[in-house]
């Protein structure tokens, strides 16, 4: 039914544990029951069995019943086996080998409960499916399979066994020539299978071990085996109380059943045996107990609710009415039946590809029950979850889809299936009903009835008069008093009669009066009252003088309410609990109302505080009293009475108000409203700003400061005229002299008193007259400046940092080079006139300044600066300006000269060395090969240092007077001569290139130490990158150098060697790239 993981095939031996007659193994268990074993765990990859220690006989018939549990997961597995087998108990491979698979000269009758042909093509299906394997074959489609194929469905009545449920299983022997296998699930033969077994399939055993094997794999359920001990009982038809009913047993059991005890409702009866006789007295559901005992000392009971003749309930749609109405009665005759019934709730997923489209939600009268679906494992096959439920009769069952994902109407379906397998209520998908009946909120609905079907009930009622009907279950009735009604309930079928009644009560019929009389000023409150009797709650509508008032829902009498219209009050209809009223009502009320006098008052008025208000003066022609009031209420006692009222002078707003009450209840009516305003005076506002000035000063901003928010007014008169400015500030007009202005503050039409304020303005003297010597020569005496004040005031002498240095009419400046500012002023009474500025000029005298002693090489020029103050310079060898370049041949000395017009002139002298150039000889041209080496030199007579270019590569001598190089092409060097005064001169010499240069290595070579051929050289061009190796006849290095222009001596480790041939071999590269790879002979003589 279910793919697994396939595993290797295994025949196990576990170890066994023993309860009483039968064994079990690996993960075979027993269980709290009797004779009940778990052969596997609700846990992956389990394999276990139970057998009987006792072998039994293949000659004689028998018959094993089993109650049989394959778990609650219908994608669980694997499934159990019957297994027949000869010998020692074993168990086989377990998953989808189901714990037989692999045992020869066995056979198994197989229940599988998963599909496994995708992982083993065994030819599985994926419906529950049984088979009759033999020799530990798991494959359908082999001679193995003694039943072949098409598979047959393990039961008959359901398509999923991993139910939850028991499920009673039967196998049958039939021994003989044609052995015959017989098995039956629930009652219904599932397969038969004939053939001589013992000879072809059990090794001609007759004598064999028989139990049960089960497996689980990556899927898994709780699967168990009993031995059955099912207790059951029928009985005869039930009827009215006090009538006996036979019981009869009808059990199943593997062993023999040897005691019966009966329990019913209470009455105990031990070992009553199978078929007892019982009366009960009293109707309704009984229930009744049955427990049964085996041979083996096994126990099992069950219980079963009797129903002993019938249930009537008499009901009215009203428990009271009003007299002479209707109501209409009932009564209903339903028979007892047991409490529930139970049920299965199948969900289907026709293509479970993993959407959560299936669930169902269960309500039982209303009440949710919770959510239910398929499993969602996205397997690509049909999912199907069962699950059962038990309901009292009766209940209504609502199933609701509720989609929570993606929804595939195509694909989900829902079926509830009673105890018959009848289906009784469904919601199909889209694809099973032709139509869209598979959505979110789709409904079906079952009433529960257990599959009982009332009788015909008769009724007959009393009180025949007072009925539309005496037989009919709801007649109508009316009735004037309270009444007993009662009816016979007659089963048909077993005469039974079960009385029942129901009493209807009357409401009295209600009274009504109304009453009071009452005077009331217009506006307020009139109480009337009313007087009732009869039932609650009342219903009493009034007639007002212009109008119907109702007041509904009295409880309580008497009862008042209230009123404000003039006139004449009655009742014009009441009920009482919806019964109206008889003709009785009475009474009258009345209700006077007076209407009070109204005034009138001046008009509003505003004042400044100081000033008298006016009397206020009411208007009123209706002779009544007039009384003063400070709030709108009308309430506390009266300020004043009469028609005139004096208001208070205090600053602030106040309201005042006015009204008139008539003679007869004193009812006064509505007030009249005055509001008085006593606005306060500002104080005289205060002024800030400057109020002295000097004459040509610019006048800057006074500044009224209003004090209560209002307008400044400055005024250029004492009384309050001549206006020059409504605005806070106001700057003067300056004259020279003193004079005033006046300035006011007016708030809410309140003018302040005048702040007077009083401008001084005085007058400035002139700027100075300043005479006297204004222009030196650095070294002069200087004489006394002299300034003449304008208005006789103080003469003050300021520098351009604005500090004094002195007063007075005359000031001697002092003399320092350049151009000094200096400032005059007057002042009279602080007020300070212009300046006079006064420039005094002193001249340097002229100042020069240079090196005394320079020094250049011959063909040399050197640029000499003259250090002066800034006057005209000359040069004695004719040049002019501060900077020049000087280039004499021979040593000299050099005149510079600054000369100032008005001041006279100044000299300095400089002595310049000219040192002569060094001599060199940089040597003959000369001519190589491609290749070689170059060694050049160069010399000089005095002391001087040397440098190449091109570049060289090494310098031989230290000052690089000897160098050598190895050139690419033809080149020439020029050397450069630099003495100890750092002055340089220049020779050249052409290296030329002509032909290509040998390597080469001598043969011998004689290191005795005679001065002549005593190292081995290697000459030729010189090559980079370069290295050699010298080795002995045996292979042992003696020399290896890096560098072209190391030799050998012939030693090894500073020991000379005996003479001896050697092997070299050199390698590098020339300066043209070439690779240069060499090897020889090379010989040590003496």
């Amino acid at each position: 039914m279910k793919k697994v993981l396939g595993i290797a095939i295994l025949v196990a031996f576990s170890a066994i544990q023993s309860f009483g007659q039968f064994n079990t193994t690996g993960s075979g268990s027993a269980m709290a029951g009797c004779n009940e074993f778990q052969i596997t765990a609700a846990s992956d990859n389990q394999t276990g069995s139970m057998y009987s220690t006792t072998p039994i006989n293949l000659n004689a018939d028998f018959s094993l019943l089993f109650k049989v549990n394959f778990g609650c997961d219908g994608f669980g597995g694997e499934g159990m086996a019957f297994v027949l087998q000869p010998g020692v108990w074993a168990t086989g491979s377990g998953a989808h080998g189901i714990g037989y698979q692999g045992l020869t000269n066995t056979v198994a009758i197989e229940f599988d409960t998963r599909d496994n042909q995708i992982a083993q093509n065994n030819f599985d299906i994926p419906g529950d499916h049984v088979s009759i394997m033999s020799n530990g074959n798991i494959n359908h489609n082999l001679t193995s399979c003694l039943t072949g194929l098409p598979l047959d469905p393990i039961s008959t009545l359901s398509s999923d066994v991993e139910d939850c449920q028991d499920h009673m299983i039967e196998i049958i022997w039939t021994a003989g020539a044609n052995q015959t296998l017989e098995v039956k699930v629930d009652g219904a033969t599932s397969i038969t299978h004939t053939s001589n077994m013992i000879a072809n399939d059990l090794g001609g055993a007759t004598n064999v071990t028989w139990g049960w094997t089960g497996a689980t794999s990556i899927f898994n359920n709780q699967q168990t085996v009993q031995i059955a001990l099912c207790p059951f009982f029928n009985y005869s038809a039930t009827n009215c109380p006090g009538q006996a009913i036979n019981f009869t047993d009808d059990s199943q059991s593997q062993n023999t059943i040897v005691q019966w005890d009966w329990d019913f409702d209470g009455t105990v009866v031990m070992n009553g045996g199978p078929t007892p006789t019982h009366t009960f007295l009293t109707g309704g559901n009984h229930p009744v107990t049955l427990t049964v005992t085996d041979d083996q000392g096994c126990v099992s009971d069950t219980v079963i609710d009797i129903g002993v003749g019938f249930e009537v309930t008499a009901t009215s749609d009203d428990a009271i009415i009003c007299p002479g109405s209707t109501t209409v009665l009932h009564v209903e005759g339903t028979p007892y039946v047991g409490n529930s019934c139970c049920f299965e709730l199948h969900c289907y997923d026709f293509w479970d590809d993993g959407w959560s489209s299936a669930e169902v939600e269960v309500f039982v009268d209303g009440v949710s029950q919770g959510s239910y679906s398929h499993p969602d494992n996205g397997l690509g096959m049909t999912s199907t979850e069962i699950y059962t439920f038990c309901w009292d009769i009766g209940a209504v069952i609502d199933l609701v889809v509720n989609i929570p994902g993606p929804a595939q109407p195509q694909e989900s379906a829902v079926f509830l299936v009673d105890s018959n397998g009848d289906t009784i209520a469904d919601i199909l998908s889209d694809f099973m009903s032709g139509g869209s009946t598979w959505f979110n909120g789709a409904t079906a609905q079952y009433t529960v009835d257990c599959g009982v079907t009332p009788p015909a009930y008769t009724y007959q009622w009393d009180n025949a008069p007072l009925l539309t009907s005496t037989t009919d279950p709801d007649p109508t009735a009316t009735v004037n008093i309270n009444t007993t009604f009662n009816v016979d309930v007659t089963d048909p079928n077993t005469g039974c009669v079960i009385s029942e009644s129901v009493t209807v009560d009357v409401h009295p019929v209600p009274t009504a009066v109304i009453s009071g009389n009452e005077t009331v000023c217009l506006g307020d409150d009139a109480t009337l009252t009313l007087t009732l009797t009869g039932p609650t709650p009342w219903d009493v509508v009034v007639q007002g003088p212009s109008g119907t008032i109702p007041i509904n829902g009295i409880l309580a009498s008497p009862h008042t309410f209230t009123v404000t219209e003039d006139g004449n009050y009655t009742i014009n209809s009441y009920t009482g609990a919806g019964c109206p009223g008889d003709a009785t009502a009475s009474g009258t009320a009345t209700v006077t109302v007076i209407t009070p006098p109204t005034v009138s008052i001046a008009a509003d008025a505003t004042y400044c505080f100081g000033d008298t208000p006016a009397d206020l003066t009411v208007t009123s022609a209706n002779g009544g009293t007039v009384n003063w009031y400070n709030n709108a209420a009308l309430t506390g006692p009266a300020i004043g009475t009469g028609n005139t009222f004096t208001p208070g002078t205090g600053v602030g707003t106040t309201d005042y108000y006015a009204a008139e009450s008539e003679l007869v209840l004193g009812c006064e009516g509505p007030g009249d409203m005055v509001t008085i305003t006593i606005n306060p005076v500002p104080p005289a506002p205060a002024v800030t700003g400057n109020t002295i000035y000097c004459e040509g000063d610019l006048p800057t901003p006074n500044t009224g400061v209003a004090t209560m928010g209002g307008n400044i007014t400055w005024y250029d008169n004492p009384a309050p005229s001549g206006v020059v400015s409504t605005f806070a500030d106001y700057s003067p007009t300056l004259v020279v002299g003193t004079f005033n202005y006046y300035v006011t503050e007016t708030a809410l039409g309140c003018e302040s008193l005048p702040t007077t304020v009083t401008y001084t303005v005085k007058p400035t003297p002139d700027a100075p007259v300043v005479t006297g010597t204004l222009l030196y020569c650095e070294g002069d005496v200087p004489t006394a400046l002299i300034a003449t004040p304008d208005l006789g005031g103080v003469i003050s002498w300021e520098n351009i940092n604005n500090i004094t240095l002195g007063t007075g009419t005359t000031y001697t400046p002092p003399l320092t080079v350049g151009g000094v500012v200096y400032w005059v002023y007057e002042e009279l009474n602080g007020c300070i006139s212009d300046s006079t500025e006064v420039i005094v000029n002193v001249d340097a005298a002229p100042m020069v300044s240079v090196t005394p002693q320079l020094y250049i090489c011959l063909g040399d020029s050197i640029l000499v600066t003259a250090t002066n103050n800034g006057y005209d310079i000359t040069w004695s060898t004719g040049q002019t300006g501060e900077s020049v370049y000087l280039s004499p041949e021979e040593t000299t000395d050099i005149v510079v000269t600054a000369t100032n017009p008005s001041c006279g002139f100044a000299e300095d002298s400089l002595n310049i060395i000219v040192n002569p150039l060094p001599d060199v000889i940089a040597g003959n041209d000369t001519l190589i090969g491609i290749g070689g080496e170059v060694t050049l030199w160069a010399e000089s007579s005095g002391t001087v240092s040397y440098s190449w270019l091109p570049e060289v590569d090494e310098c031989v001598e230290t000052n690089c007077s000897v160098i050598y190089d190895v050139p690419d092409q033809a080149t020439v060097y020029v050397v450069f001569a630099t003495d100890q005064n750092g002055c340089k001169n220049t020779d050249s010499v052409l290296v030329d290139i002509n032909g290509y240069m040998d390597v080469f290595v001598p043969n011998i070579f004689s290191p005795n130490g005679d001065g002549f051929n005593d190292n081995l050289q290697v000459y030729g061009p010189r090559l980079f990158n370069y290295q050699i190796e010298i080795y002995d006849r045996w292979g042992k290095r003696v020399f290896r150098s890096n560098e072209q222009k190391d030799y050998w001596d012939g030693t090894i480790n500073g020991s000379y060697l005996s003479p001896q041939t050697f092997v070299y071999m050199l390698s590098g590269e020339t300066v043209l790239g070439e690779r240069i790879v060499q090897e020889g002979n090379v010989s040590i003589i003496e």
